[in-house]
């Protein structure tokens, strides 16, 4: 039977001389700064006492706070162009003014408010400026919205990753799946962030659902190249995603049920204009529906998660969250032996059975402490445990594991000048996993595992931010320094990208840089020391041009050279062989959200080889090894996607989303290869190996939505459809065990599926 691994968080402790070293560096340079910043105080006319509870609002961003009991107010870290700031106060005239937000500066405003003859409306919104494509320097990076997520991500369960799926750079293993393979990298490779702190499992089911909350996203930024020297430990992408802050104005809530989910969302004020409170449940029901029409009570799959947040705004420039995550998940199944000799009264043939928790916490605080310097801290805590068990009469096999990981991140901002940013900082994390796997083979063998792993893992990095030529030529350097005491080896990763605005309407970019990423399986440790770290080199060069103020089209080219990686050599052994590559090239076409359609197209052609050395062929194979580079499972030569979302009137809306990749790469059991393997021989002819491609994937879901109103509460009704013309895709072949020369079944993914709910908000 395979062997079980349990996925290692990595883990670290920081240094009172490292700390010290990076603090005193950053401030003695001034590398640190906070993003531009509007301040000032608010007053009546009349009397020209200061008005408290002032909303301020930096139309179409989300930008938006209220003044305090002596007027005050703030909003940082805006991005630099020209917006229309706006101050309302019911019973008085709303005051406006254009402001131009630069780079490093704290522009003052300091509106008097007019007592209103009328009771004035909520103002005239008015949208900011486009930000122009010069002024995201980083290739590969695309920001994805709440509405886009949630218009995007058609499924079962609405996972991100249905969103993320769409983008040029993804490619995903099929239906049911959240992993992703990001420009040929393993879905190890690729790692999620939750604001600010690291989720080294962000699955659950292994791997078919992600554990974020749709409901809860404020913003993902998805990197798939040229990744900022922030961003550490990581070979392939990075998913960092930030979950709202909740109402600090009025009590809000929402419901939603469906054939498969039921999910809660309430969010409140705690103290008025400073303090809010976010609260959300969730729970798949499906298993509990079928559970009922079931004859045999079998528990189906299910997870269930709890989210709460606590956000604070003690003073202007200070910045509190609090959050923890709770989630869990199970399955309980009960296999039938149709050999009637085999049975044996009173006891289950095969039975398997999960169960698995994960806790995340976390606090957070963000420092003003100047104009031209900011300040984040985070704190967390991860801690998690899962059993696996077969219950076999003949091959039991049972797998418990356990984890407990605390993080320290500290990160400092600064500008020098208009055009000139630096940032700074170290992430921290130290831990414990402990693993036991017991196994016992239909000889009677007896195999045991018994582990326990205590690591830290340390990261420093520098980021400069330097505009060569004002609205021409940016440069973004940056180093990065990492070190995993368990596999007791460090590395120096420099990185660096360019971006030229050719006008307003077009910039070309290109990057260049070394990634970096440990081992992630504790059991590879155990059984070779001696690993170091997995080594990348990426290549990206591309061009962005907006064809409209909301049509804009990315075009990409990359080449990454994987060196280093860790491989199988042995029964029981790993070393740093391997290598490989992937290379492609990318077109993105999106219309931005505003209008009746929004949505986008997408594709991508590209090639992904690893050399892979030991391979276990199954039943009672030798070992074979190979130095040659073998496309990677995930290899497609042309992903497509188009994402098209239509408002039909105020109250209808319609999703579309359609999906078609060429086949994976398979290796064909011809009779010859069968009977070689049947006699024991060592060595299966290359050709076979990777050499067929199965047939193409495609799929498209539709959704309808309906708002109305009902009891005085908002609602809204959906009906999706998944793989509306039923396309039987293959998910892979198997074959009989017990006969060698037995022609391929096919086993395929999910045909056409209807899922209906509501949502009501309150």
């Amino acid at each position: 039977m395979e062997k079980r691994i349990v996925q290692l968080s990595l883990a670290g402790r920081a240094g009172l001389a490292g700390w010290m070293i990076i603090f005193t560096l950053a401030w003695s340079a001034r590398v640190f700064a906070a993003e531009g910043a509007v301040f000032g105080k608010i007053t009546e006319e009349i009397t020209r006492r200061p008005l408290a509870g002032v909303k301020v609002d930096l139309n179409g961003t989300s930008h938006t706070t209220k003044s305090d009991t002596r007027g005050y107010y703030l909003l940082e870290n805006i991005e630099a162009g020209e917006y229309q700031l706006v101050a309302h106060l019911p019973g008085y005239q709303t005051e406006t003014i254009n402001i131009e937000v630069e780079e490093g500066k704290k522009q003052p405003w300091h509106p008097v408010l007019k007592p209103a003859i009328t009771q004035p409306g909520e103002g005239i919104v008015i949208k900011a400026k486009q930000k122009p494509p010069h002024q995201e320097s980083l290739p590969s990076k695309e920001t994805l919205t709440p509405k886009v997520i949630r218009e995007s991500s058609v499924d079962l369960f609405s996972d991100i990753a249905e969103t993320l799926k769409t983008l040029p750079a993804v490619i995903s293993p099929g239906d049911f799946s959240g992993e992703l393979y990001v420009r040929g990298g393993q879905p190890s490779e690729t790692i999620f962030v939750l604001d600010r702190v690291f989720i080294p499992n962000p699955y659950h089911w292994d791997g078919r659902v992600t554990t974020f909350n749709t409901k809860l996203i404020d913003k993902v930024d998805f990197y798939a190249g040229g990744l900022p020297a922030e961003t550490g430990n990581v070979l392939a992408g990075v998913v960092d995603i930030s979950y709202k802050k909740g109402s600090r104005e009025q009590f809000a809530g929402s419901l939603e049920t469906s054939v498969t989910t039921l999910d809660l969302q309430l969010e409140c004020p705690l103290l008025k204009n400073q303090a809010s409170w976010l609260f959300s449940a969730k729970r798949t029901n499906y298993d509990l529906v079928l559970n009922m029409l079931d004859q045999k009570d079998q528990l189906y799959p299910f997870f269930h998660e709890v989210f709460a947040k606590v956000y604070y705004e003690p003073a202007p420039g200070h910045q509190i969250s609090l959050y923890h995550l709770f989630s869990g998940e199970g399955l309980d199944l009960v296999a039938e032996d149709e050999d009637e000799e085999d049975k044996v009264p009173g006891l289950p043939e095969e039975r398997f059975k999960w169960d698995g928790t994960q806790n995340i916490s976390s606090l957070n605080y963000k420092w003003l402490i100047s104009p031209e310097l900011s300040s984040e801290t985070t704190l967390s805590h991860l801690w998690g445990d899962g059993n696996y068990h077969e219950y076999s009469l003949t091959e039991p096999f049972d797998v418990n594991f356990a984890s407990c990981d605390y993080s320290f991140r500290q990160d400092f901002t600064c500008y020098l000048g208009k055009r000139h940013k630096l940032r700074a900082g170290t992430y921290i994390y130290w831990g414990d996993a402990d693993l036991y796997v017991y196994e016992k083979e239909e000889s009677g063998q007896e195999d045991v595992t018994d582990f326990d792993e205590r690591n830290r893992y340390t990261g420093y990095y520098l980021w400069d931010k330097w505009q060569l030529m004002p609205k021409l030529l940016t440069c973004d350097f940056g180093v990065r320094y990492e070190r995993l005491d368990l596999a007791n080896d460090s590395v120096f990763t420099p990185r660096i990208s360019l971006s030229l605005a050719l006008g307003d309407k077009m910039t070309l970019k290109a990057a260049c840089g070394y990634n970096s990423q440990f081992g992630v399986d504790a059991y590879q440790y155990d059984k070779s020391p001696g690993l170091k770290a997995q080594r990348g080199l990426d290549h990206v060069m591309g061009m962005e041009r907006k064809l409209s103020e909301d049509v804009r089209l990315r075009i990409e080219a990359y080449y990454k050279d994987f060196r280093h990686l860790i491989i199988q050599d042995g029964e029981d052994s790993y070393s740093n062989d391997g290598q490989g590559f992937s290379k492609g090239l990318e077109f993105f076409l999106q219309k931005k959200e505003g209008g009746r359609l929004d949505g986008w197209i997408s594709y991508a052609l590209s090639k992904s080889k690893r050399r892979y050395g030991y391979f276990d062929w199954g039943k009672g194979i030798i070992p074979y090894y190979d130095p040659t580079l073998y496309p990677t499972n995930q290899d497609r030569r042309h992903t497509i996607s188009v994402v098209a979302n239509y408002k039909l009137s105020d109250k209808w809306r319609l999703g579309m989303k359609w999906r078609c990749d060429s086949g994976n790469p398979r290796t064909p059991f011809h009779k010859l290869s069968r009977q070689i393997q049947e006699e024991g021989e060592i060595k299966i002819p290359q050709g076979f190996i990777r050499s067929e491609r199965m047939p193409w994937y495609h799929r498209i879901d539709v959704r309808f939505s309906r708002d109305f109103k009902l009891w005085n509460l908002d609602h809204s009704f959906y009906f999706e459809v998944i793989n509306l013309y039923n396309r039987k895709n293959l998910y892979g072949y198997y074959y009989d065990e017990d006969d060698y020369y037995s022609e391929p079944e096919e086993a395929v993914m999910f045909g056409i599926l209807p899922v209906a709910g509501i949502e009501t908000k309150f």
